[in-house]
């Protein structure tokens, strides 16, 4: 990915989150989608049906709430597996690094299938700057 679809990512993220007293579902949505797009998951994964499970803290500046979505795969294993021996002669250190990637995912996730939901809990914390809500950190709840 370049560095313009990088940075246009992140700055459709910061309009979509806007100026509003708190970030809406579909905002959180929307950033957390930016953020698999801009760590080069975006082909493979997308967000839906995002819901706050609890709202920690809302004031003028700072949001944090527990947040609950669908990790839903757009690529099979078997896709994904199709596409790297593709890949493989014109790019060896790319392809044993996807290779690695395709392993981890496997692990985490087992042998999946294009449309299978993973259901995930992640707590969420935006900041507000000037352009609007800005995802400053998520990490898995425990």
């Amino acid at each position: 990915m370049s560095i313009k679809t990088t940075l246009a990512a992140f700055g459709l993220s910061l309009l979509l989150v806007g100026c509003s007293s708190a970030p809406s579902s579909d905002a959180i949505g929307q950033a957390l989608q930016q953020e698999l797009v801009a760590n080069h998951q975006g082909d493979l994964f997308s967000i839906e049906n995002v819901k706050v499970v609890k709202e920690i803290e809302s004031t003028d500046t700072s949001y944090s709430a527990d947040v609950s979505y669908d990790l839903v795969f757009q690529q099979s294993m078997e896709e994904l597996r199709k596409g790297l021996a593709n890949n493989a002669s014109k790019d060896v250190l790319g392809a044993l690094g996807a290779g690695a990637n395709l392993v981890t995912l496997q692990m985490q996730y087992g042998s999946f299938v294009k449309g299978q939901r993973v259901p995930k809990q992640e707590k969420v914390e935006f900041v507000k700057e000037q352009q609007g809500w800005l995802l400053a950190k998520h990490s898995e709840v425990q």
